[in-house]
């Protein structure tokens, strides 16, 4: 269409694209993806059966082949995401690919008069919101489950970049706070909205850059959001908490095992992080990895992960996770969730885990409750972001580690019971190591922590943020060490 009023799209070209197209809307619209694989991959299917039929509306069987994937993707859109806004795949990326497509298909149908319905609209809003709260501590998104580097178009800007996303969204959807978290109106959004789009995105008012962060809860997905300080500020908190579903349906396919991990950004810099994907079909062992309790920041328990990994996309016996506290207050409050994936030992364990954002200190308290009877193996895992130094050492009793990321520096101080270590893009066993984008991999360092217990215990970790001790260790290399703190 970009091409249309220029000589290079001859009648010759016009119709081998109308050949071509029209074989292409046939083909997938007699089989579209069914049962328990299908998820994003028929809304892919739908959105372009829908745009093509929508553009080559004269070809023969294009009425039926655009009310068919229409009624399709009316469906699909409440069917895989929360009424919050999350995706039920719990893979945010999956999240922003399906996002596009549901943007261009609902521009598509407005531009051709014939509006998709409100309940379509409100959902994709709610979509948008969704993102918008994951990045308005910072970007980029935090890379919860599976993903792929997918995107439906690349105007200059691919789809998938969350500023250009929000861009867009501040215009159809009036909203300034998505105009604050794009900065700009993005290339990708004048190909899709034109001069218009871009007067209205004017209109909207000067972004915000210092909005306040407020604790808030996405109940319905499993997220919850612990934050304190105000948007790109430098003594900014947050916190995303993990307490949803493996993942959509009988195979969960994009899922991780990350039951009640949490991420932390501070001052608009990723710190605690969830590790990403790297790959799905070359290196399995790096694709078990990436999926397993271990790459992420919780708990695992006898060196098993909380859902047993069957496949590259499938699982068996899944842990449950359910949040059983929510006090979110003003610059903080507390969270508290528990599953269910060590039920399966002779011996039962649950793991509760509780996270509280003091409000006035800025001080992070991750406290991991274990339950059982018997004597387990109880190993913690807390994965830094790739710029981060991070080293065992510094006075002061107990196991203390030492983060320094830009300016800042965290003071973690760790149960004395536990066996301290720092790994970095260890090999055998895996460990240690940052995915951001698909087959792309990074060192990086991930705090261990090992002991054994019998019966119920509880391992506090003490975070204190921006808040150096006289004294300590120095900011340089000099009074730190990579290796294990006695208890």
């Amino acid at each position: 269409e970009l091409i249309r009023p220029s000589s290079a799209l001859t009648d010759w070209h016009a119709d081998r694209i109308l050949s071509v197209a029209y074989r292409h809307m046939w083909d997938v619209s007699r089989k579209y993806s069914r049962y328990s694989s299908a998820n994003n991959h028929v809304i892919g299917e739908a959105a372009g059966v829908f745009v093509g039929s929508s553009y080559f509306a004269g070809v023969k069987g294009a009425s039926r082949w655009r009310s068919e994937s229409r009624a399709l993707l009316l469906g699909e859109i409440l069917a895989q995401t929360h009424p919050d806004g999350g995706t039920r795949e719990q893979a945010f990326g999956y999240q922003v690919f399906v996002m596009q497509f549901f943007l261009i298909v609902g521009l598509v149908a407005r531009n051709d008069g014939d509006e998709l319905t409100r309940e379509y609209w409100d959902r994709l809003e709610q979509m948008f919101g969704f993102v918008a709260a994951m990045v308005e501590s910072g970007a980029p998104l935090p890379m919860v489950g599976d993903g792929d580097d997918g995107h439906v178009l690349d105007l200059g800007v691919p789809l998938s970049d969350v500023s250009a996303l929000m861009s867009i969204g501040a215009v159809v959807f009036d909203r300034a706070e998505f105009k604050a978290l794009a900065g700009e109106f993005s290339e990708a959004a004048f190909w899709l909205l034109g001069d218009e789009g871009r007067r209205k995105f004017a209109a909207l008012g000067a972004p915000d850059g210092g909005s306040p962060l407020a604790s808030r809860a996405f109940s319905e997905t499993g997220y919850y959001l612990l934050q304190r300080g105000r948007r790109g500020a430098d003594e900014s908190i947050s916190v995303v908490f993990d307490c949803a579903e493996l993942g959509f349906g009988a195979i969960a396919a994009h899922g991780h095992a990350d039951a009640l991990s949490f991420s932390l950004r501070v001052g608009g810099s990723d710190v605690l992080v969830d590790p990403g994907t790297y790959d799905y079909f070359t290196y399995p062992t790096w694709r078990a990895y990436f999926k397993s309790t271990r790459a992420h920041n919780a708990v695992a328990v006898d060196g098993l992960d909380q859902s047993e990994a069957i496949g590259a996309f499938l699982w068996g016996r899944r842990a449950s996770a359910r949040c059983v506290r929510w006090e979110p207050s003003v610059g903080g409050g507390t969270v508290s969730g528990e599953h269910d994936g060590y039920a399966r030992l002779d011996d039962p364990v649950t793991h509760r885990r509780t996270i509280e954002l003091a409000p006035d200190s800025g001080v992070l308290t991750v406290e991991d409750e274990i339950i059982a009877a018997g004597t387990h193996e109880i190993d913690l895992f807390f994965h830094f972001a790739e710029h981060c130094r991070v080293a065992c050492g510094g006075s002061g009793g107990g196991n203390r580690v030492v983060v320094q990321f830009g300016a800042g520096e965290i003071t973690m101080e760790m149960d004395p019971r536990l066996d301290v270590s720092v790994v970095r893009g260890q090999e055998d066993p895996i460990l240690g190591w940052v995915s951001r984008g698909y087959h792309r991999k990074t060192p990086s360092p991930t705090v261990v922590a090992r002991c054994t217990s019998e019966g119920r215990v509880v391992f506090r970790t003490r975070l204190s943020i921006g808040d150096a001790v006289a004294g300590d260790a120095p900011r340089g290399e000099a009074g730190l060490r990579d290796a294990p703190v006695p208890s």
